[in-house]
């Protein structure tokens, strides 16, 4: 019995071993499997980061990144510190990426607020950098944008982000005054107005139909019509400067805006403690003090510039030419002339309008004055360039004035010359276009003034001369006249 039982139990062993085998190998595979769906978002985030990246969905990206931060230094597996490597490669990708969406001059500022806030979570993830060969033309993370160099992770996101921003507002400023004088310069030589703008706008085009259109142009500034085109340049010009300002000053301090919430936090966070090693001494205000009010005064100046000439303001100082002081004398002569009557009115309400942007968004730049730096006076880093505007803007508006009584007295001497008729609606219409023209009636109170005095004395003048060889029924019907516009 025994030698049965023993064969039986050594048959039973042969027969089902392979089934005893597969089924612990099944059990094994099994339990990997078990273990790799527990660790399947993590073995998946890189993947997800990919793409999440290649779609600039960066907050998702960050998300999927902080799956990987359960496998800390002190794990022994390489597939899953492999894993946590490609993440932090990942990161690190985007951390570029999003330097350079703030870095952007045409970015929205919705995107560029967007990637501040991307890039500062990003920065909380304390990821070790590695330094890797840089771009021959820019460095990571420091970006040069005209005469400017800004260090981008030297400062906080928002920070930088606005240095950036101001640096591009800055930079386009001085393209915008170059391109001016390039346009003046090139009206001078020959080419016309359209001509210029439409190079300057799209350089791209048929050679041989430009070269067409220049000879044409040539021809047609024979005269004087060059004259008339950088005048209207000088108009083209203001216009574009009122536009970058309406576009460019709320943007800037949207970003400033960022950067002082983001001093608020930081300053909660260390608990308002200074000196703290890497706390950076450069605040929002004064970015905006040293770096977008000089640009906007600039930008103040050169529109002032083409709106008035060169000549003097109404506190005594001369407006300051922002170009074309190495040109041809009579170029140079035009540009510091003041504009025609309807020209001038134009750039008078363009003026007006960017004066009424500064002084919009003058309290904001203003609010962002850091706390227990306020002074008595606590004026806004925007109010030299508001003053400038004002300035111009009066300037204008005296010679929309004199040009309108010129042309009144003008009108109203003919008509008494010629029939002996006072003509007081003249003046009253005139007087109610200004009313409703006039942004700063109160500073134009002496021109209005000594221009009824003008169309008095000429229709006076006017009078005089019409009742001069006639009998006295026409004195008498002066004399009449005088009475009712008195009365």
């Amino acid at each position: 019995l025994e030698a049965i039982s023993e064969s039986c139990s050594y048959q039973a062993k042969k027969s089902f071993r392979p089934l005893l085998d597969n089924t612990t190998q099944v059990r094994k595979v099994q339990s990997s499997i078990a273990v790799l769906q527990r660790v399947a978002p993590v073995l998946q985030a890189p993947v997800i980061m990919r793409q999440h990246l290649e779609n600039r969905r960066y907050s998702e990206a960050l998300k999927a990144y902080r799956r990987v931060l359960v496998v800390d230094e002190s794990c022994k597996i390489d597939l899953l510190l492999r894993v946590r490597s490609q993440a932090e490669e990942g990161v690190r990708e985007a951390q570029r990426e999003l330097e350079r969406r703030i870095a952007e001059e045409k970015m929205s500022v919705e995107e560029l607020l967007d990637g501040v806030r991307n890039l500062g979570e990003l920065l909380e993830l304390d990821v070790p950098l590695i330094s890797h060969e840089a771009d021959k033309e820019e460095k990571d993370g420091v970006y040069k944008i005209g005469a400017s160099v800004v260090h981008i992770r030297a400062h906080s996101p928002a920070l930088a982000c606005l240095l950036l921003q101001a640096a591009h507002f800055a930079n386009i400023v001085e393209k915008m005054i170059k391109e001016a004088d390039e346009m003046t310069q090139r009206i001078f030589s020959g080419e016309s107005l359209a001509i210029t703008r439409r190079e300057g706008e799209d350089d791209e085009g048929d050679e041989a139909d430009k070269s067409t259109s220049v000879v044409g142009a040539k021809g047609k500034s024979a005269g004087n019509q060059w004259k008339y085109d950088v005048l209207d340049a000088r108009v083209f010009s203001t216009v574009k400067a009122v536009g970058m300002a309406r576009s460019w000053l709320p943007r800037l301090l949207r970003v400033g805006q960022a950067a002082k919430e983001d001093e608020k936090r930081k300053a909660a966070r260390i608990g308002r403690r200074r000196g703290q090693p890497g706390e950076t001494s450069l605040k929002a205000f004064e970015v905006i003090l040293t770096h977008v009010a000089p640009a906007l005064t600039r930008l103040m100046e050169h529109a002032s510039f083409c709106a008035l000439g060169s000549n003097t303001n109404r506190a005594g100082k001369e407006i300051v030419m922002t170009f074309g002081r190495d040109v041809n004398d009579s170029l140079r002569s035009l540009l510091k002339s003041p504009l025609p009557p309807t020209q001038s009115t134009k750039v008078g309400k363009e003026l007006a309008d960017l004066v009424e942007i500064i002084e919009l968004h003058s309290g904001e730049a203003n609010a962002l004055r850091p706390e227990g730096e306020e002074t008595i006076v606590n004026l806004s880093p925007l109010e030299d360039c508001k003053t400038l505007g004002d300035a111009a803007v009066v300037t204008i508006e005296k010679r929309r004035c004199i040009y309108a009584f010129d042309v009144c007295a003008r009108a109203s001497s003919n008509r008494a010359a010629g029939s002996g008729k006072l003509d007081t609606e003249a003046l009253l219409n005139c007087l109610r276009t200004l009313s409703q023209q006039l942004s700063r009636p109160e500073e134009c109170a002496m021109e209005v003034e000594k221009g009824c005095q003008l169309v008095v004395r000429r229709c006076c003048e006017a009078l005089a001369g019409f009742v001069r060889d006639r009998g006295d029924d026409a004195r008498l019907a002066a004399v009449a006249e005088c009475a009712d516009a008195i009365s």
